[in-house]
C-alpha cells in the first residue's frame, strides 16, 4: 500500500507537470524500473570487489540519472504511439501480478499440509510427572550463541584458547560439554528439533525430499512444544529481536526490542534502491547496523529480565560470532566490503568463501 500510494502520488505528479496520462504514466513506470533496479545492479557490478562500501554509488547514480533524463526527453517528444507503450506496459504490470498471485497460491498449497499439525513431533505431548508448584519453578534462560564452537574447534581453525571462560564458567557450577555437537548443521532444522524435543524424520518423512520451504520449521519454534508446556505452568515468554525471521518469536508475551525494526520485505526493498548506497556508512537501515543493533541490544538488556514476573523463560537467539564476523571482541563495528546478509556466513561454511574473506 505505501509502494502503491507513492507510485501515485509520483504519477499526479508527472502528469501536471507533462499535461498528459500517457506521458506520465511511461515515465513513472521508467521511473520505479530503474528505483528499485538500483541495489541489484550496484551489487552485481562492485559488491566484494573493493574495499571501500559504497563505491561506485556515485556513477551509478549518475548513469541512472541520464537514462532517466533521456527518457523524459524522449517521451515528452512523442507525438505517437504513447497509448500503445501504455497498453504493452499495462500488460507486463498485469501479468506480473498475475505470476505473484500463482505464485503465492502455489507457496500456499504446498506448505498447507506441512503446516497442518508442524507445531508438533511425532506426537510428543508433555505431562509433568509430579504437580508443579508455581512459586517454585525457576526460571529458564535459552541462549543461542550462532556460531560459538567449543572449544578444540575454536583452538584447531582460529587458535584461540578458551579455557579460561570455560574455567570460569565450571567454577560458577555450570556443566561444560566440552564434546558437544549439534543435532543439525542449520540454524532453522537445529531449533525447530530441540524446541520439539525430537528430531525431524517424522516431518521430513511427511514433505518428502524435494521440499525446501522452512516456514513449518518457523512455526515449529514459535509454537513449539516446549513453549506450549511451559506457558501451561505459568511460564511468561520473554524473546528478543534476531533479524532472523525463524527464530524471531515476536508472539512471546514480552517482546524485547530497540524500538521499531523493519521485516526482511522491508529490508530487501529498502537494499533494492539508492537510498542505503547513498549513506551506506552512516545509514541506521543499513543490514550491517540493524545485525549489529539486535546484537548489542540482547547484550546490554539481557539482565533486564531478571527482574521481571518469575517463572519466566527467556529465548535469546544472538547471531554472533556466526559469520560473516562484523563485530571485534569489544563490540565496535568491523568495517565491510558488502551488504550483510545472514546467508552470508552459510555459504562460507559450505565452502562457498575463502576463510579469510571471513575473517
Amino acid at each position: 500500500l505505501v509502494l502503491l500510494g507513492f507510485s501515485l502520488i509520483v504519477l499526479l505528479l508527472f502528469a501536471l507537470v507533462l499535461r498528459s496520462a500517457a506521458r506520465a504514466g511511461v515515465l513513472v513506470s521508467l521511473f520505479l524500473l530503474l528505483f528499485f533496479s538500483y541495489g541489484v545492479v550496484h551489487r552485481a557490478l562492485w559488491e566484494g570487489r573493493t574495499k571501500v562500501p559504497g563505491s561506485g554509488t556515485q556513477i551509478l547514480l549518475i548513469v541512472w540519472v541520464v537514462i532517466f533524463v533521456g527518457g523524459v526527453v524522449l517521451v515528452s517528444r512523442m507525438r505517437r504511439g504513447l497509448e500503445e507503450i501504455t497498453k504493452i506496459l499495462n500488460l507486463v504490470a498485469v501479468i506480473l501480478v498475475m505470476f505473484s498471485v500463482a505464485r503465492i497460491g502455489l507457496y500456499e498449497f504446498r506448505t498447507r499440509s506441512a503446516l497442518w499439525g508442524s507445531h508438533n513431533v511425532d506426537g510428543i505431548r508433555l505431562v509433568p510427572e509430579i504437580p508443579l508448584q508455581a512459586d517454585k519453578l525457576p526460571n529458564i534462560y535459552y541462549i543461542i550463541l550462532d556460531g560459538y564452537a567449543r572449544a578444540d574447534t575454536l583452538e584447531e581453525l582460529y587458535n584461540y584458547d578458551n579455557s579460561e571462560f570455560l574455567g570460569f564458567l565450571e567454577q560458577k557450577g555450570f556443566f561444560v560439554a566440552d564434546k558437544s555437537q549439534s543435532n543439525y548443521a542449520q540454524t532453522a532444522l537445529s531449533l525447530a528439533s530441540t524446541l520439539s524435543l525430537g528430531y525431524l524424520h517424522d516431518f521430513a518423512s511427511r514433505v518428502g525430499p524435494e521440499f525446501d520451504d522452512r516456514q513449518p520449521l518457523e512455526r515449529m519454534i514459535k509454537d513449539s512444544v516446549v513453549v506450549q508446556f511451559l506457558k501451561q505452568q505459568g511460564y511468561v515468554t520473554v524473546a528478543f529481536p534476531t533479524g532472523y525471521s525463524p527464530t524471531t518469536l515476536d508472539n512471546a508475551d514480552v517482546y524485547m526490542g530497540p524500538g521499531q525494526a523493519w521485516n526482511s520485505l522491508e529490508v530487501l526493498l529498502l537494499r533494492n534502491t539508492p537510498i542505503p548506497w547513498l549513506v551506506v556508512q552512516q545509514s541506521p537501515l543499513s543490514s550491517h547496523a540493524l545485525h549489529i543493533r539486535n546484537i548489542k541490544y540482547v547484550f546490554e538488556h539481557l539482565a533486564d529480565t531478571a527482574h521481571m514476573q518469575s517463572p519466566h523463560f527467556v529465548f535469546a537467539h544472538v547471531v554472533v560470532p556466526h559469520p560473516p564476523f562484523l563485530v571485534d571482541e569489544h563490540g565496535n563495528e568491523i568495517p565491510q566490503n558488502r551488504e550483510f546478509h545472514t546467508q552470508d556466513g552459510n555459504r562460507f561454511l559450505l565452502g562457498g568463501g575463502t576463510r579469510e574473506e571471513y575473517l
